[in-house]
């Protein structure tokens, strides 16, 4: 079993991606950090203000900072357990590449993700509270 294969800079994903991007550099693990901020923000959202009652910018804030401090647990996690194996195997498992700032720009991937959220649902929301508005005419 070849174990290069399965690594985050060698994802087949990540690989088909490279002439779009115009890069050397397999962006697979950019993808799922971005995935991550996309996928989890929502269901944040809605346990936060289940268990907190919490709403509007409030709520939408503590979201963010959910995905930012799972991002920050997960990359230190990653570098715990890089740091406790083979070096070299290590440095695979992170999928860093040669990429000094990849924890840095793993957690910017889960926050642009999260944002996207938090605009939509935001937009949404807002869109929401204007339908409800009765209509503004002249019967006065």
């Amino acid at each position: 079993m070849n174990m290069e294969l399965y690594s985050y800079s060698n994802a087949p994903l990540g690989e088909w991606m490279m002439p779009w991007f115009h890069t050397q550099r397999n962006h697979y693990d950019r993808l799922v950090h971005l995935l991550f901020g996309l996928m989890l923000t929502w269901p944040a959202l809605e346990a936060i203000g289940s268990l907190t009652r919490v709403r509007g910018a409030v709520l939408y804030a503590l979201g963010v900072q959910f995905i930012l401090a799972a991002s920050a647990l997960y990359e230190i996690t990653e570098w715990l357990v890089a740091s406790a194996v083979d070096p070299d195997l290590g440095m695979e498992f992170i999928g860093a590449q040669g990429d000094s700032w990849d924890a840095a720009e793993d957690m910017a991937a889960a926050l642009i993700g999260s944002l996207v959220v938090v605009c939509v649902a935001g937009a949404v929301r807002a869109w929401q509270v204007r339908l409800a508005e009765p209509a503004r005419g002249g019967s006065e």
